[in-house]
């Protein structure tokens, strides 16, 4: 466990301390370091690997920009420059100044259709900035982040579907165990999104209702009695008054008490609700973000007397427009490891503890696949 706890921050802190930015400049030069200023005049001073280097925004090549503000205005038009605090953009209708800490979301290179390229393409660095990956988590696998789907989109996998009916609320259930007659719906709403794109903060609260079941993949270590039987023949004889009496059969019974993993079911309804809050950073090359996610679940099955709980932290990362890595780590006591269901016991408490690694690609606009260590390791969606 500690080997897997290390190998996960060293993960992580290695794609924080990636700070660097690549320019390309009008001349041909390319440009890679770490943004030390821009001053009023548009000129940039950049720390690189052989030292500072100094040059001004009229020698960057510019950028095709779509910006979408806090109060949904979108902007789309050729940055012509930008300083500290703000985007100059100049559009069909003028130039526009458009403040950073109100930009809710911006593409660059935006008449680049990415997904035209070929797979290898697509995971190799590019020298095209981007602010945001192509894809924003509602879940890490199976547990809540802050954010919600935007409105009007609807989302689509092998086990579930959802609908973000306006910005803040989305509504989703699970398809697999609504087929199955187990009807659950699953409404989840955002508290706050607040900030700008170099960082900002999302909570959100949700509740998931199943009305003729447990909710799914709810465990417990219980003691199981069970007993074996033998019937015994008695021979009849003759009792201390020279009676005669007739033979027969004697029930012998054997107690033996079993601990093993059951998973808890119910005919009668169970909920759940969670708490869920994300904070997401834009890394400083300008390449995507770090999001830090962390919550709570309680549930209560019907039938079963335990409150049960589950805690989480975790991160996901861009490190490729099309690209994005995720851990994290639970405490769940109601969640067996594999191991421990192939020998059928309870190991250590450290076992309550479960990490996972993943990955997830952007195959086009709308279709996402996923791979993690994890039941059941592989993940598809489609997002319209």
């Amino acid at each position: 466990m500690q080997n897997y706890i290390l190998s996960l921050l060293f993960l992580l802190f290695s794609f924080v301390l990636c700070e660097e930015r690549t320019f390309m400049l009008k001349s041909g030069n390319k440009i890679t370091g770490e943004i030390m200023d821009i001053d009023e005049s548009g000129n940039y001073a950049v720390y690189t690997s052989m030292g500072q280097v100094l040059f001004n925004q009229n020698e960057i090549l510019l950028e095709n920009v779509h910006i979408v503000t806090n109060d949904g205005d979108r902007v789309i038009g050729l940055l012509e420059n930008e300083d500290n605090k703000t985007f100059h953009v100049t559009t069909d209708i003028g130039l526009m100044s458009i403040l950073k800490m109100d930009v809710k979301h911006i593409d660059f290179d935006f008449t680049n259709n990415d997904y035209n390229k070929s797979f290898i393409n697509k995971l190799n660095k590019s020298d095209q900035r981007f602010f945001y990956g192509d894809e924003q988590l509602i879940d890490v696998w199976f547990d809540p982040t802050g954010n919600v789907l935007p409105e009007g989109t609807i989302y689509i996998s092998g086990l579930s579907g959802g609908y973000g009916i306006t910005d803040k609320f989305q509504m989703s259930l699970r398809l697999w165990d609504y087929l199955n007659g187990n009807i659950n719906i699953r409404p989840k709403f955002q508290i706050y999104d607040k900030g700008d794109i170099d960082k900002s903060k999302a909570l959100s609260i949700g509740a998931h209702f199943y009305l003729t079941g447990a909710i799914p993949h709810k465990w417990e270590y219980k003691t199981v009695t069970s007993y074996n039987y033998s019937w015994n023949y008695i021979n009849g004889g003759y009792d201390e008054n020279n009676n005669w009496y007739s033979g027969e059969y004697v029930v012998d019974s054997t107690r033996h008490d079993n601990s093993e993993w059951e998973m808890i079911t119910s005919n009668e309804s169970s909920y759940e609700f969670y708490i869920a809050h994300t904070t997401s950073k834009l890394k400083g090359t300008g390449e995507g973000r770090i999001n830090y996610n962390k919550g709570i679940s309680i549930s209560k099955i019907a039938e079963y007397s335990d409150i049960i709980y589950r805690v989480w932290v975790g991160s996901d990362v861009d490190i490729r427009k099309s690209l994005k890595i995720t851990a994290l780590l639970a405490y769940d006591p109601y969640l067996p490891t594999i191991s421990e269901l192939i020998e059928n016991e309870k190991q250590t408490i450290n076992n309550n503890f479960h990490l996972d690694f993943g990955v997830i690609y952007s195959w086009n606009n709308n279709f996402r696949v996923g791979l993690h260590l994890t039941s059941p390791f592989v993940a598809f969606y489609w997002k319209f």
